[in-house]
């Protein structure tokens, strides 16, 4: 999605139209690529066909589409073509460049090569929930919590075992019920200041994809639509406390995932038992 590109070797130019080609794409499972001709005020004899090439990258693109242009009109820019490419997979990105060619003396002569332009195939917002499996008591340090691809139009989310291994932040705050009590019990003034929100690093120790039978995360996992994955988080530092959910005024856990091919944050709260993907259509 790069700035509009002409095409002039003899056959009349060939133009992207910036209002498709840089635009957010919008239906699953097709990109649309738009083009115009036209002369540039230029000597030419009008296009009567055109190629478009396809490559998952800038280096390596083959042809996608060879079709003869309708409808040719003498007029600047005015026999405008648009092409749906319908073999794309959400979220991936693709390239393209076109050419035009006209018939002379029977044979084929091409316009120049368009700059290479990358587009990004739509994709849905991806749809998760996340529920509470097992809260932390005064036997186990630890949570279980079960995160599902909650639509069936979603992508693939990829959790990152080094991120898993201990890279997750989880802000809370105690109440202050609970703050009250622990400052009195340690104090026979008038207790502090309620504190601001803290932080913990956490780590799943293992995940299963059943609810029974867990093992330890030795890499990434991929969780696709409709599916669901149970993390056990616990504590990267062993002298930490989770404290009881009872205690606390929130407690959220954010860290980055990968979804299609885009990077995002995920925050799974806790306490309200919900999960938010951000900004996934970018």
């Amino acid at each position: 999605m790069e700035a509009e590109c002409e095409i002039y070797t003899g056959v009349g130019g060939a133009f992207w139209d910036d209002a498709v080609t840089k635009n957010k794409q919008e239906t699953l499972g097709t990109t649309m690529l738009q083009y115009s001709f036209g002369t540039d005020g230029k000597e030419s004899a009008e296009p009567e066909g055109v190629e478009i090439y396809r490559g998952t990258s800038e280096n390596d693109l083959k042809v996608l589409k060879r079709g003869i242009v309708k409808d040719v009109s003498c007029a600047d820019y005015d026999f405008g073509k648009a092409y749906a490419d319908t073999d794309v997979t959400q979220g991936k990105s693709y390239y393209y460049k076109v050419r035009a060619y006209a018939m002379m003396n029977g044979k084929e002569v091409y316009g120049d090569w368009s700059p290479v332009i990358r587009i990004r195939a739509a994709e849905p917002d991806g749809v998760y929930t996340m529920r509470l499996v097992r809260e932390s008591d005064s036997y186990r340090n630890n949570v279980i919590v079960a995160l599902t691809s909650a639509d069936n139009k979603n992508g693939v989310l990829t959790l990152s075992a080094g991120v898993l291994s201990g890279k997750l932040t989880m802000k809370y705050l105690v109440t202050q019920d609970y703050f009250t009590q622990q400052s009195l019990a340690k104090s026979s003034g008038k207790p502090k200041k309620k504190p601001s929100v803290q932080q913990m690093k956490l780590r799943v120790d293992r995940y299963s994809t059943d609810g029974r039978y867990y093992s330890a995360v030795t890499g990434d996992i991929v969780l696709k639509a409709q599916q669901t994955v149970y993390l056990e988080l616990a504590p990267t530092v062993s002298t930490d406390k989770l404290l009881p959910f009872t205690d606390l005024d929130r407690a959220k856990v954010t860290f980055n995932v990968k979804y299609n091919e885009g990077s995002h944050p995920l925050m799974l709260d806790l306490k309200k038992s919900k999960a938010l993907l951000e900004n996934p259509a970018q």
